[in-house]
């Protein structure tokens, strides 16, 4: 089991409302896949796409609330 994917996960689901949760979630994953060489696994993968739509949701939440005011 990748530690590293597994943090992220965790750190991702619950600190998603909290942007640098996301964020920190997002590094733990990248070193995980890193220091599996590159491999992905289901974990790896299921907090690569958590983290991602995590940070697409804070930086569409950003856009909006400078457009609107």
């Amino acid at each position: 089991m990748n530690g590293f994917g597994l943090a992220g996960l965790i750190v991702g689901i619950l600190g998603f409302p909290l942007c640098v949760g996301t964020i920190v979630g997002l590094v733990l994953t990248i070193v995980g896949i890193t220091r599996a060489g590159g491999r992905r696994d289901a974990l790896t993968t299921t907090a690569l796409v958590i983290n991602v739509l995590g940070s697409v949701a804070w930086v569409a939440f950003v856009i909006w609330a400078v457009v609107s005011g």
